[in-house]
């Protein structure tokens, strides 16, 4: 079922404003996502290259091999970097996700102060998705996260479709009195709005 258009939001804003807001918070949450990824990536990177460093460490006997390194050095020292090499792959993964949804923030604050519904929806189709997601847990946190998700969907959908009827009724007037398309909404003996005397 069809979200019904809203006409202000967070009780006392407009659309445009509350859309605004949206933007701005789903911006900041999305830069400091990716600011905390990279804080963990430098972690791991630091206790992987002390684990190699301190491996490379050690002695060399007449073959080149570590003369102080035992088997079960040389596990724990691969089983470091396997870990790692796992850990790296799931923050590359969270940081393009945190970009993508920071870069939909972004056109959703350029959609609104451009007032473009086209920059709009990608922002929406991310949020319906979120919305779906949000629904397969179960716990209080989802909750919440699903309802808050819901009212900012619901904001910024009416925006979108206040914006598209705009569009739409500016461009049956374009075309009214384009001559191309061979003929005219408005009635050509209709003398133009403004000719009306102001009462």
């Amino acid at each position: 079922m069809a979200l019904t258009t809203m006409e202000s939001s967070f009780l006392c804003c407009s659309l445009r404003t509350g859309t605004k807001i949206i933007a701005w918070i789903h911006t900041v949450l999305w830069v400091l996502g990716l600011l905390i990824v990279m804080i963990f990536f430098f972690l791991l990177s630091s206790v992987t290259k002390k684990v190699n460093q301190q491996n490379r460490g050690f002695p060399k006997d007449f073959e080149g091999n570590d003369a102080f390194f035992n088997n079960s050095q040389k596990e724990n020292s691969d089983f470091v970097n396997f870990i790692a090499g796992i850990g790296y792959t799931v923050l590359a993964v969270c940081a393009l996700i945190l970009l993508l949804h920071l870069v939909t923030a972004i056109l959703l604050l350029l959609g609104a102060h451009h007032e473009r519904a086209g920059y709009m929806m990608p922002w929406l189709v991310l949020a319906v998705i979120s919305l779906f997601l949000s629904l397969l847990r179960f716990d209080l946190t989802s909750l919440g996260y699903f309802i808050i998700n819901l009212y900012f969907t619901w904001v910024v959908s009416s925006y979108y479709k206040q914006l598209k009827v705009a569009e739409y009724s500016g461009g049956v007037m374009r075309r009214g009195n384009d001559p191309e398309f061979g003929h005219s909404l408005v009635s050509p003996s209709a003398p133009p709005p403004y000719a009306y005397p102001q009462k």
